[in-house]
């Protein structure tokens, strides 16, 4: 008995104003290219309705008559078997056909006014549910349409990474499958992804660089927190607002200038930093490739590879480089900075053969031993310790080491400057 009010969602009769407003707000919740049966039910729910109510406003003895405004609209007999398959064919074709609404000469009876009246806004709603559905149908249409590679490709970074992007405008005219976007909330945040078409499983059907991007977001950041251990990085990989190959395109190489000394606060926070992005879902998600290296001038201390070596800790950190600072200084005093060219005829043919952290005239040293021949042609080997505060080098020959308490008298025979602004004098057999 309360149909068809419970089809519109009241719970009996109603003014011709809230049966209008209830089949507004169903229409809202209901798509005709979905459920044409539902939607059929509604329409002719509402038709019933609002001749319902149209009858309760004529005067006794004149329902029924053309003054209902519903049983001569010629929508009344045709909407409840739309065909739904030909509106999606005509896509876009003008929303009311003339033969619904044939021409007529209005003129204006005082006596039949109310029965104009809402003759006209009877039109006025078949009108608007014609539209909507037209627009309904024309929203389908567009959503069926296959996406473009940039649409599809940036539609599963979004899936995979749990992110709302944007894409660049340039992106439909680009020649290659190549493709910018950024972070809807963060548009400095920006990278590029390859369209490769086959999608088998998550994280397939591209290739991007958007953790790599994330990664140089926030190692940049950190050493803002470090001016004392400046961060060297391609700075022409780094584009925010390029639209060719460099623009997205962030850096892989992270170069950190440390001291031989006072590092080891700086490398520790280094190392939660790194441990704590590794633990980020996009970073598990896929894992950014890039080379670290810790240097004193020109001089390269560490370096570490994402893609070969596990994941990098603190400790890790300062172990390599208590370990390694100064054999790698001492070894490039040696090779690159002349010291070795005293005692070598050729230091392509030297070999280093031990090296370690040793007492050496009363300092501690990092030591390294060489192996090769010397000015003359003849077998060398030569032992050279770097004093851990950079004030001197001390080169011995192997077999003129000092055992126990014995002493040797050393003569400066060079000094110097380091990038670091060390000045090391260097000393040798008197």
């Amino acid at each position: 008995m309360l149909w068809p009010w419970s089809e519109l969602g009241l719970s009996g009769p109603a003014e011709l104003e809230k049966i209008k407003h209830a089949y507004a707000k169903q229409l809202r919740e209901l798509h005709p290219e979905e459920d044409p049966e539902g939607f059929q039910r509604l329409y002719r729910a509402y038709q019933a309705a609002q001749q319902m109510a149209a009858e309760r406003s004529i005067p006794s003895g004149k329902a029924g008559t053309a003054g209902s405004g519903v049983e001569d609209s010629p929508l009344s007999q045709n909407a409840t078997n739309w065909d739904f398959e030909q509106l999606l064919s005509q896509g876009e074709q003008e929303a009311a056909p003339k033969e619904l609404f044939p021409e007529e000469e209005i003129s204006w009876v005082p006596s039949d006014s109310r029965q104009h009246s809402r003759r006209s806004a009877a039109r006025w709603i078949v009108l608007l549910v014609i539209a909507m559905s037209l627009v309904s149908v024309f929203l389908a249409v567009n959503y069926l349409r296959e996406p473009t590679p940039a649409v599809q490709a940036m539609g599963w970074l979004e899936k995979d990474f749990g992110v709302e992007l944007v894409s660049s405008p340039q992106n439909p005219n680009r020649e290659e499958p190549r493709y910018l976007y950024w972070l809807k909330e963060d548009p400095n945040l920006r990278f590029q992804a390859i369209y490769q078409g086959e999608r088998q499983e998550p994280g397939s059907g591209y290739q991007t660089n958007y953790t790599l991007a994330r990664f140089y977001q926030a190692l940049t950041e950190f050493s803002q927190q470090w001016p004392d251990c400046p961060l060297w990085f391609d700075q022409e990989m780094t584009d925010s607002q390029g639209e060719g190959a460099s623009g997205g395109a962030p850096p892989n190489l992270y170069l950190f200038q440390v001291p031989l000394e006072g590092a080891d606060g700086f490398l520790n926070a280094l190392g939660a930093k790194l441990e704590q992005l590794s633990k980020e879902e996009w970073y598990q998600t896929l894992p950014p490739e890039f080379q670290l290296i810790l240097a004193h001038g020109n001089v390269v201390l560490y370096s570490y590879i994402s893609t070969e070596e596990g994941s990098l800790s603190s400790q890790e950190l300062l172990d390599a480089y208590q370990q390694q600072a100064g054999l790698s200084l001492l070894q490039d005093l040696l090779l690159h900075q002349g010291v070795g060219r005293w005692d070598f005829a050729s230091l392509e043919e030297t070999a280093f053969a031990r090296y370690g952290y040793v007492t050496m005239m009363g300092a501690p040293c990092w030591w390294i031993t060489c192996y090769g021949r010397d000015l003359s042609g003849e077998h060398l080997a030569m032992n050279y310790y770097l004093r851990q505060d950079l004030a001197a080098i001390y080169c011995i020959p192997e077999e003129q080491v000092p055992q126990g308490d014995e002493t040797i008298i050393l003569t400066c025979t060079e000094t110097l400057d380091l990038d670091c602004g060390h000045r090391l004098e260097v000393y040798r057999l008197a």
